[in-house]
């Protein structure tokens, strides 16, 4: 009877844990719409619309990523801005596949589906960004490859290279340990020849969807803006420039991430004689990691937000910390309860997520934005709301202004297309992309004009943006709606 009682307190318990996780999970992912957010919706809703990526309207973020998010966006507006729910569920259940061969079902459940998400959520983690998708399916197709899995593994590794390119590096890194590994070779080199051609059958489909030749030059460009934000923070492009970028946001709760991977990596390598053959594995994808996130902030790091590559490091030591303490501890029940309780107990360095407070304030903060994200779900945009005012369809549409919260070119009217296929500009944007902004606007009868925009004057970019202005004045009419204006040509 004791041990009925206590089997269902511990399932109580679990179950508890995991309500409240992903409770917060869900406030988290829907947060207000931020600028970054605001265009990748925009670009979402052009792919909805049948619009071609890269062609028809212009970001350089991956292919799967904006895919993905229009495929949401074709549900609805609350499952496009809660579609991160979807990439934690994948990085939760990879989590609980990695963590179900080294311990039991209940610590496993623990590590997948409360302790993996709470650290992800502590590392920079913002809504809507590139980052979790391309960590969610790196995650997953390690669970899927040391579950036997192969072929879904290697599916599911080119599906994050697709959705997040820097983790190239990374997934050849995993495959190329998997391969080294007796236990693992048969499978790794299974999932390889899977995923050398699921990367060429994606290659074929972007193709096929004349997206492959935008791609390439997205990565290009993807290279020089990292270099033109560098030169635009007075940093140096190189690699000592991104870790000063870096060391400048550095705040305690990076380094308490840092540290805890040190030591964790540190602590597994040296009980090396107590290792299973998984065991070795995540070690060994553990260094990989730690090593390939390094690489990754050293040459890409510019904004807060790109320390979520952190992330998975993070994970797998979460993972492989747990997995030493049960071959230690034993595989007895309330040892296993001590592993679940050493992976919550965990999440808390990992994360970032001290001191304790910042959890409740995280939740706090997120839980009073709830509602203003219930709200504008149902708002139509600004600028689709002046494209409306508009009496003379069809509507060529440009846009010239940055990325801001404001900048949704959803809901446009069915007889609005736009004809330039960029629509945001920084003010270290290259030049080139100016000059393509001013002959395009041959090819447009309406032009959406934000302050944003006409302050580049003044800025870095001021001797080519200035022409723009003055060809938008001398050749349409424009009203001024809050910050930003709506011009019909004359």
């Amino acid at each position: 009877m004791h041990s009925v009682a206590v089997r269902w307190a511990s399932k109580l318990i679990v179950t508890t844990l995991i309500c409240l996780t992903w409770w917060w999970l869900v406030l988290s992912a829907a947060a207000p719409r931020t600028s970054d957010n605001g265009v990748f919706l925009s670009v979402a809703g052009a792919l909805a619309d049948g619009v071609p990526l890269y062609k028809g309207v212009v970001e350089y973020k991956d292919p799967l990523f904006f895919y993905a998010l229009a495929a949401a966006l074709g549900i609805g507006p609350a499952a496009a801005q809660l579609l991160d729910v979807f990439w934690f569920a994948c990085l939760a259940t990879g989590a609980f596949l990695l963590a179900k061969t080294i311990t039991r079902a209940t610590a496993a459940v623990v590590v997948g589906f409360v302790a993996a998400p709470v650290v992800v959520l502590g590392i920079a983690y913002q809504p809507g960004m590139t980052n979790l998708p391309g960590t969610a399916l790196v995650c997953l197709g390690m669970g899927l490859l040391v579950s036997r899995a192969w072929w879904a593994s290697g599916i599911v590794f080119a599906s994050a290279i697709a959705a997040k390119i820097t983790t190239t590096p990374l997934v050849v890194a995993i495959l190329v340990c998997a391969i080294a590994l007796p236990h693992l070779r048969s499978r790794g080199l299974r999932a390889t020849a899977v995923f050398a051609a699921s990367l060429l059958g994606l290659a074929l489909v972007l193709l096929a969807v004349g997206a492959l030749d935008g791609y390439r030059d997205g990565l290009v460009h993807n290279l020089r803006y990292s270099r033109d934000v560098m030169v635009y923070f007075d940093l140096t492009p190189d690699v000592l420039g991104h870790l000063e970028r870096w060391e400048a946001h550095a705040a305690p709760t990076r380094w308490w991430t840092v540290l805890s991977l040190l030591f964790i990596a540190t602590a597994c390598t040296a009980m090396w004689a107590k290792r299973t053959g998984q065991l070795t594995a995540l070690l060994l994808w553990l260094w990989v990691s730690i090593a390939g996130t390094f690489l990754t902030v050293a040459y890409t790091y510019v904004w807060r937000h790109h320390w979520q590559a952190a992330a998975l490091p993070a994970l797998i030591a979460l993972i492989a910390a747990v997995g030493f303490a049960s071959r230690l501890w034993g595989n007895r029940a309330h040892m296993q309860f001590m592993a679940a309780a050493l992976a919550c107990l965990l999440a808390v360095p990992l994360g970032g997520w001290i001191p304790l407070q910042h959890v409740l304030e995280t939740f706090k903060e997120e839980r009073a934005e709830w509602s203003s994200w219930r709200d504008q779900l149902d708002v139509v945009s600004l600028e689709a709301r002046l494209l409306q005012t508009v009496p003379q369809p069809p509507l060529a549409v440009a846009r010239l202004g940055s990325n801001d919260d404001a900048s949704f070119l959803l809901n446009l009217p069915e007889q609005a297309t736009l004809v330039c296929p960029r629509f945001h500009f920084y003010d270290f944007s290259p030049v080139e992309d100016f000059s393509a902004a001013y002959h395009c606007l041959d090819g447009a009868n309406v032009v959406l004009l934000t302050d944003q925009f006409l302050a580049f004057k003044n800025g870095p970019r001021g001797a080519v943006v200035t022409p723009i202005v003055n060809k938008v004045n001398a050749e349409f009419t424009c009203l001024r709606v809050d910050d930003r204006q709506i011009c019909s040509r004359r």
